[in-house]
């Protein structure tokens, strides 16, 4: 029992329920989603609680019945939630990055996908537009976007297809998170280089391992640093814990490049339709736009760095 208010998000309806026992997050599926998506989440929530119990993410609460995610009907519409505990701290600032706050993401980040090992659920493996791999098949939705947009996303599609696709193949996959961005870390108040968590495993997914880092170096260069040190940096932090081996460390901007190009199209499709929360969905647009051109200025032979692999 406790106050509900509500909280933003991209699909589906989530309220802050503050009251004695604490804070929890109420998620009300999108009706037009898949359920197991939400069982997935809590599945994963359950698994990183035994893997790793000081991992700084959200306990699942499970339903009265035992269920992980909860049914009720209201008012003719029949509706599933899952509630999990509300984590305490700040999110981290949009185009905030530094070289002590790329080393904890890379820590955690690491920690996550160490602990995430062994997670098993059938809905790891979907059809979900914010994986990667299909990239290509967001070809058509890039008419969303401005022309000088639309001509530059269409190019890394195309380089995705046929440079990074290939370079895929065989590379070692398990579940990841997929969307370490400032909104979905969080940081001691007053610290934002401490980030001690991370929220929303509604993209969580097995992909190739190296996804992981690459997403969050994306969203990184949203700062004013220069992208090779970010990068750097991050990746750096990760293989002190996570180890890649060259052919993973290799592909890391080509899945960078990816990111942006699936962010801004995805999210220019999206606003269009759904006009009343198209403030939430451009909220990234901007900064990534200008991190993919910084990104696509570097010199040939940028990466990998020195001893990086």
């Amino acid at each position: 029992e406790g106050a509900a208010s509500p909280l933003e998000g991209e699909r589906d309806r989530n309220f802050l329920i503050a009251g004695g026992d604490g804070r929890f997050v109420l998620k009300i599926g999108n009706p037009a989603g898949d359920p197991a998506v939400l069982d997935l989440q809590q599945a994963a929530l359950e698994h990183l609680a035994e893997a790793d119990a000081g991992l700084g993410v959200a306990r699942a609460i499970r339903s009265l019945d035992g269920a992980r995610v909860a049914q009720a009907t209201v008012r003719g519409s029949r509706l599933v939630a899952i509630l999990q505990t509300r984590l305490s701290g700040d999110r981290l600032p949009d185009r905030h990055s530094t070289t002590a706050g790329r080393r904890a993401l890379g820590e955690l980040l690491a920690r996550l996908d160490h602990a995430l090992e062994g997670l098993t659920h059938p809905a790891l493996v979907r059809i979900d537009p914010w994986d990667l791999a299909r990239l290509p098949g967001l070809r058509s939705r890039a008419a969303h976007l401005p022309t000088e947009r639309r001509f530059v996303v269409e190019e890394e599609i195309e380089r995705f297809e046929t440079v990074t696709t290939p370079a895929l193949a065989g590379l070692r996959r398990q579940p990841v998170h997929t969307d370490a961005n400032p909104a979905n870390l969080l940081t001691v108040p007053g610290h934002p280089d401490r980030i001690t968590g991370i929220v929303d495993f509604g993209d969580v997914l097995e992909a190739p391992l190296a996804t992981e880092i690459a997403v969050a170096a994306a969203y990184q260069c949203m700062s004013p640093a220069e992208p090779a040190t970010v990068v750097s940096e991050l990746v750096a932090a990760y293989l002190r814990r996570m180890p890649l081996d060259a052919a993973e460390v290799a592909v890391i901007p080509g899945l960078m490049a990816a990111r942006f190009a699936q962010s801004l199209t995805i999210s220019a499709w999206r606003a269009e339709r759904h006009p009343a929360n198209r403030g939430y969905i451009l909220i990234h647009a901007e900064p990534l736009w200008e991190a993919l051109q910084r990104l696509r200025s570097l010199p040939a032979g940028w990466w990998p760095p020195g001893g990086a692999s």
